[in-house]
């Protein structure tokens, strides 16, 4: 695996990595639109579903891996955590599946947090971090440097039908306080290329298709 803070190896830069953008985050002037041909720098931030979590993988388990599951921006991940905080939410977590994202939330079966240096495996959805990382826990002490240099190949816009999903349906993770509610039908995900995200016009969900240059991570964007 590569040194924390070390350029990429080509096991890592060879490959097309999917990474999520909602429309909001452009919106909210974090980012301006995204193109093909682009070269952009950004942290991933990690998600899983609450039914799905991560889990402690058998000793001989415990090698890093970060595959694309064909579904979305899904990865079936073996990794350590690197950076831990003591509560489920509030500071981040920094997980090692060959490349490092973070995510601010995180449980285990037990519903307590699990401790740096724990090995975790699961289902994970990799995302363009909104301005959390960059914006703010940068900075926090111990923190190592997130933020890659990417060159985008493909956009993606999220043409996946939506449909009304009422509270107890299997296929989604809706409260039921909260439904019925308008999600995106997983059974039938779909998506459409274009040459850049249209963000002002289009108040959905892009994926895009990045290779990772061969650059040391950073704490910061440059300028």
């Amino acid at each position: 695996m590569e040194e924390l803070s070390g350029v990429p190896g080509a096991d890592l830069t060879s490959r097309l990595w999917w990474i999520g953008l909602d429309s909001w985050v452009i919106q909210d002037g974090n980012y301006t639109d995204v193109a093909v041909g682009e070269r952009r720098q950004f942290a991933l931030e990690l998600g899983y579903r609450r039914a799905a979590r991560l889990a402690v993988p058998p000793d001989h388990e415990r090698t890093p891996r970060c595959v694309h599951t064909g579904r979305g921006t899904s990865y079936d991940v073996v990794g350590e955590l690197l950076r831990s905080f003591p509560e489920p939410r509030g500071g981040a977590f920094v997980l090692d599946v060959g490349l490092l994202a973070y995510t601010q939330w995180m449980v285990l079966d037990d519903l307590a947090p699990p401790v740096a240096g724990t090995w975790l495996t699961g289902e994970i959805h990799l995302s363009v971090d909104p301005f959390f990382y960059k914006d703010d826990l940068h900075a926090l002490p111990g923190m190592p440097p997130l933020i890659y240099t990417w060159t985008v190949e493909e956009v993606q816009v999220d043409e996946t039908p939506v449909v009304l999903v009422h509270p107890g349906d299997p296929r989604h993770e809706i409260p039921a306080r909260e439904g019925p509610v308008r999600v995106r039908d997983v059974t039938r995900e779909a998506w459409c290329s274009v040459e850049r995200t249209q963000a002002w016009d289009e108040d959905g969900s892009y994926r895009l298709g990045c290779r990772l240059d061969a650059v040391a991570p950073t704490h910061t964007i440059d300028d």
